[in-house]
């Protein structure tokens, strides 16, 4: 306040007030990437900070008495926000880069485990490094040890009555091996693999008219949540299948398969 420039005491003769709203939304959307309209121009977020905001916090302190290094020591993590990264920034960069090696899942709980290591040892966000991929696949491995940690809770499931046309154009869109089929209960009465999908196609079916229920695998091998990942390794193994769904009570909660074991193995190795 002590640095406030005269316009400011009449400041809305200076900004029209759909601008202010604009910005404000604008930075809601977008942090520190964002572009204002200032003084009726275009300026970006950091060049408002950088050469409006902080020199007149500068200067306001100087005006209270506040000395350059006490000033700094204020607002010099700021100055370094602007150099490096903010929280948001450096939170969607690291995920990104963890999205190209691991899951939606196991790449948040490697986001969470780095953050909270940076908070307990008290740095400042704009001294964050990125998350190094080995020590997040060591942190994932010391710490997973049951199925409902390593399983895929995002799925994706039909009825009996749909068709082998719909459930492969389905596959093939979200590029997935095993289709689950439920009833309308929500209870888990079939499955089918790409595999089997494959074969179909060779033999001629007419996946137009067929139902999923004519050519899905009745029998199926499930586990708990809290089956050890170790275990259910090697049920896989042992029966020579390809996915476990995980149900409770019945209902389906998430399913395991070969390349989240794969995905496993190769935390293990490394």
């Amino acid at each position: 306040m002590k640095a406030r420039p005269p316009e400011a005491n009449a400041i809305w003769e200076h900004f029209q007030f759909r601008d202010v709203k604009s910005n404000f939304f604008k930075a809601a959307r977008s942090g520190i990437e964002t572009v204002f309209i200032w003084k009726d121009k275009e300026i970006s977020a950091k060049d408002l900070i950088n050469n409006e905001l902080l020199p007149l916090a500068y200067e306001g302190l100087r005006k209270s008495g506040v000395t350059d290094d006490e000033a700094y020591a204020c607002l010099g993590i700021i100055e370094k926000r602007m150099k490096t990264h903010t929280g948001a920034q450096w939170q969607i960069r690291n995920f990104r880069k963890l999205r190209d090696k691991l899951s939606v899942t196991d790449s948040c709980i490697a986001l969470t485990a780095a953050t909270y290591e940076n908070q307990i040892r008290n740095k400042p966000v704009c001294d964050w490094q990125d998350i190094d991929l080995n020590k997040a696949n060591k942190y994932l491995v010391n710490h997973f040890s049951k199925v409902k940690q390593l399983m895929s809770t995002d799925l994706i499931t039909v009825f009996p009555d749909d068709s082998l046309l719909y459930i492969d154009k389905i596959m093939q869109w979200y590029t997935i091996n095993h289709m689950l089929i439920e009833s309308k209960k929500g209870d888990l009465v079939g499955i089918i693999t790409s595999g089997r999908m494959s074969e179909l196609k060779q033999n001629h079916i007419d996946f137009a008219t067929t139902p999923v229920k004519d050519y899905m695998k009745r029998t199926i091998q499930t586990i708990s949540m809290d089956t050890e990942i170790n275990e259910a390794l090697q049920i896989m193994k042992s029966l020579h299948i390809t996915s476990l769904p995980v149900v409770r009570d019945g209902k389906l909660h998430g399913i395991v398969t070969k390349n989240d074991m794969l995905r496993w193995l190769e935390f293990k190795e490394s």
